[in-house]
């Protein structure tokens, strides 16, 4: 558990809760280890900087000397020609554990790796680096403006309105952030961590979802994948963990919003991950319990499902398409549920064996 002080200083940890908080895993900044007295918890999958104001996307506790984010990404863009036809992924939250292993699935598939974090992942193409001294519309906007230069090679200014997914070869947008605080009515802090909830759970999902809707490829269908949570699947209660049960709640709303026609995110997937229990490094040092990890999903396979999904999507490409074909069969999940748009996954793990089904 953290202290309620210290609850601004959470370690982000790709993983959503499930209703039981004695799994739930958290780190602090100061330490790897909370205080053994400490009453609260926090289980994150961004990465918590100290800064109260600004929505975190990814966590690392590497140093990492990275160039100015326009810098990085033409850094690590050596051939723009090649670049430009190569299909992207974009991973907002992309240096978490379960950003990780979408950075690694889609990038071993062929996959130009885009990730958007406060921290660099070494293993992306490219990192568009946000900014802690800016709030989160400004940092979006200024991920939309690197994202239009890497796409269309045409800079923009500070705006919002540029449309490039008629050129853009940006396939698929995955949302890994999020995080978990518990705690119920009587709770003093309720009000600190509503806005804490929906400032990193909500408005990181909006932000992928514009960011999407922006610039995911109209040369066929494009995928948005957002991360919501199993516990608050089919608007179900959550009354030790107010805050987090409404801003998931909320999120769940915004995909089932997006996939509608009127959306205006047009020729695109909707999909929404929710899983159960995560395993991580961090969530397994803080329960000793051995034989629960094996009911805990590996990051990995949520990327696979991703992946699968992806590949089945880029299949339908019309030959016409400017971007390479990446996909294999070997990528597709033979036993995943059919593919549908606006469609929830809920994610369960019982002795090491992932099942996905849909709500």
């Amino acid at each position: 558990m953290l202290p309620a002080t210290a609850i601004k200083r959470c370690t982000l940890l790709p993983a959503v809760g499930r209703r039981t908080a004695s799994t739930l895993a958290v780190t602090s900044r100061r330490s790897a280890r909370a205080p053994s007295n400490a009453s609260r918890r926090c289980m994150l999958t961004m990465s918590a900087q100290s800064h109260p104001s600004i929505p975190v996307l990814s966590s690392s506790t590497r140093s990492i000397h990275t160039p100015t984010p326009t810098a990085a990404a033409a850094s690590n863009s050596n051939d723009a020609s090649s670049a430009n036809q190569t299909p992207s992924v974009l991973v907002c939250g992309g240096n978490g554990a379960l950003g990780q292993a979408m950075i690694s699935t889609f990038k071993q598939a062929g996959y130009r790796t885009i990730s958007i974090d406060f921290n660099a992942n070494p293993s992306s193409d490219i990192n568009l680096l946000l900014q802690r001294d800016k709030n989160w519309k400004e940092n979006l906007a200024s991920m939309h403006d690197q994202l239009h230069a890497l796409l269309s090679s045409t800079p923009t200014g500070s705006h919002l309105t540029t449309d490039v997914r008629n050129t853009s070869n940006l396939e698929v947008v995955i949302h890994c952030a999020g995080s978990w605080i518990g705690g119920d009515v009587q709770d003093v802090n309720l009000p600190r961590a509503v806005d804490t909830m929906l400032e990193i759970n909500l408005k990181s999902a909006v932000m992928a979802s514009i960011l999407a809707a922006r610039c995911l490829t109209q040369q066929g269908q494009g995928m948005l994948v957002l991360t919501g949570a199993a516990a608050a699947a089919h608007d179900a209660p959550t009354p030790t963990m107010l805050a987090y049960g409404m801003s998931k709640a909320a999120t769940h709303q915004l995909a089932k919003s997006l996939a509608d026609k009127d959306s205006g995110l047009k020729n695109s997937t909707v999909i929404t991950l929710l899983p159960t229990m995560i395993d991580t490094p961090t969530n397994r040092s803080f329960n000793s319990n051995t034989a629960e990890y094996a009911n805990w999903t590996p990051p990995k396979d949520f990327a696979n499902f991703v992946l699968s999904y992806a590949t089945q999507l880029q299949k339908k490409r019309p030959a016409s398409s400017s971007t390479k074909q990446t996909a294999s069969t070997d990528n597709i999940m033979v036993d995943a549920p059919p593919m549908q748009n606006g469609g929830f996954y809920v994610f369960q793990t019982a002795q090491g064996k992932t099942s996905i089904k849909t709500l």
